[in-house]
């Protein structure tokens, strides 16, 4: 029979080969974690807006500092819809969307206006005097530094902030006032 012996020289060498394993592994599945929940959330939105334009019993979002609460009632998991899974505050906000205050004019002519993004505040107030400084405080660039959008036609964007900002008169009318406002 042979002595068989593991000599410290080789546990050292797979330790080192595990230790350069997990290196190479761990931000592949970091960014997998990530896209997943940026799916979810583009899932979330959709589900939002299909909610608002449920075409058998249009919603009237009269008050839309509550919509939380008045979409929650016809989705079958409401709760978990109005959060983002990359929305981490503490203690949890009321949703981690902000609808758009216009969306209560939208028609199938508006569908390439924004609905619901990734934003801190229930409500995107696109008529205040300092918008541009309430805008940077409350976008909410979760995924890649990146905003999940869903437009009014249900189509979910990924984008940059500043793309989307409703700071210049022309994005103001092109992606956040109905067409019959931005029209006027």
């Amino acid at each position: 029979m042979s002595d068989f012996r593991i000599t410290p020289i080789e546990i050292l060498v797979v330790l080192i080969c595990l230790g350069l394993i997990s290196v190479l592994i761990l931000p592949a599945l970091l960014i997998s974690r990530e896209e997943s929940r940026s799916v979810t959330c583009q899932s979330h939105q959709v589900k939002l807006v299909l909610a608002i334009r449920e075409p058998n019993d249009p919603l009237s979002v009269l008050d839309l500092t509550n919509w939380p609460q008045l979409l929650a009632s016809r989705l079958s998991d409401g709760a978990i819809i109005e959060h983002c899974p990359s929305d981490d505050r503490q203690p949890p906000a009321a949703a981690s969307y902000g609808i758009n205050p216009q969306i209560v004019a939208f028609n199938d002519e508006d569908a390439s206006r924004i609905s619901f993004l990734d934003f801190d505040d229930m409500v995107v107030n696109l008529m205040e005097q300092q918008l541009i400084g309430h805008w940077n405080q409350s976008v909410a660039p979760r995924h890649f530094d990146l905003v999940n959008v869903v437009f009014y036609d249900s189509h979910v964007e990924m984008k940059e902030v500043a793309e989307i900002s409703p700071g210049t008169t022309n994005r103001l009318s092109r992606l956040w006032l109905s067409g019959s406002v931005a029209g006027k």
